[in-house]
């Protein structure tokens, strides 16, 4: 019976572990915090704005889809599968791509001084935003981080889409229900419509 009983205890203890969100600030309330823009030079003008939980960005021109990336961090343990879902939006054209990748530490403004190259460490999946918000749930199998110099992030990189794009309701969980194989840039199970 008490066997029986810690059995139990276990289970319910490591299901709600597994479930535990991850980000810091998913709901953007923390902007400063937990957020950051990155822009390249040609995209200094921009202003982001972080209200009820939403974070838009009006977008002039395109450009490489990684001059214009929000970044979170997201210390993930590698050979674990996560699950990340996010909700967006955009009206205007091109597409955004969603990744775990290592970068420099940009909250303490370290630069890449050792010119260390950047790695996807298991996420890069491109979405296309409509004008209605959609639900994108991503699976992903974290890799190893080989640069002891850099910190490892969720990114959204934005260069690619020209117009108004809002982000909500991020959500970084380990996963128990992942489809396999994921492979080296994990998988989209699902893009679908909401409110």
């Amino acid at each position: 019976m008490i066997v029986r009983s810690l059995l139990l205890l276990f289970f319910i203890t490591a299901s709600a572990f597994a479930q535990r969100e991850i980000l810091e600030d998913p709901s953007f309330k923390k902007d400063d915090k937990y957020w950051y823009l990155r822009k390249g030079n040609e995209y200094n003008k921009l202003k982001a704005e972080f209200k009820k939980e939403v974070f838009s960005l009006d977008i002039s021109h395109t450009s490489e889809v990684y001059y214009l990336s929000l970044l979170t961090p997201a210390s993930l343990k590698a050979g674990k599968t996560y699950k990340l879902t996010m909700e967006f939006k955009g009206e205007g054209e091109g597409t955004i791509k969603v990744n775990y990748r290592n970068h420099n530490n940009v909250f303490k403004k370290k630069k890449n001084s050792k010119n260390n190259k950047y790695s996807n460490l298991g996420l890069a999946q491109i979405l296309k935003p409509s004008s209605d918000w959609q639900k994108a749930t991503l699976y992903f199998e974290s890799i190893k981080n080989p640069v002891s110099d850099f910190e490892e992030y969720i990114i959204i990189m934005m260069g690619e889409f020209q117009g108004k794009i809002n982000l909500r309701k991020l959500s970084l969980k380990e996963a128990t229900d992942a489809p396999k194989p994921l492979g080296k840039v994990g998988k989209t199970t699902s893009v679908e419509n909401v409110d």
